[in-house]
């Protein structure tokens, strides 16, 4: 099975407007249409003339653009790819079982901390009482 794609003129054009980092609405406001025309001219395989002239005129670029008929083919991961990128079980089980350590050792030490500062908070309290009187 053959699963070439062909870009069509909508799609350049959409990708046209995103690489010049405009706003649709803002294209739709400039070609005298609305933002709902101009959504739906993105999966039209053509685009009128018209529209090709303004779209070409309003993002600087040359109408031959809208006809490169460029034909792709999607990649397809393949198994070993797949394989290769994801990984297994036990080292997510492992790495979950060190986060869970360091989690723990960390709770530990945030306690540690707070009693640490709560002593000091009671002497610097004791030491303002003792100062104060």
């Amino acid at each position: 099975m053959d699963n070439k794609k062909t870009v069509h003129q909508g799609e350049v054009f959409r990708l046209l407007i995103k690489r010049a980092k405009m706003h649709v609405n803002d294209v739709a406001l400039k070609m005298n249409v609305r933002p709902s025309s101009l959504s739906r001219s993105f999966a039209s395989e053509t685009l009128t003339p018209k529209a090709r002239r303004q779209a070409a005129q309003i993002l600087g670029v040359d109408e031959s653009v809208f006809d490169t008929g460029i034909i792709y083919k999607p990649p397809v991961p393949t198994f070993d790819v797949l394989n290769d990128a994801a990984p297994n079980n036990s080292s997510i089980m492992e790495e979950n079982e060190r986060l869970k350590r360091e989690n723990a050792r960390l709770a530990e030490e945030l306690l540690r901390e707070r009693e640490m500062s709560d002593d000091l908070r009671k002497a610097l309290l004791l030491i303002a009482g003792k100062g104060g009187g």
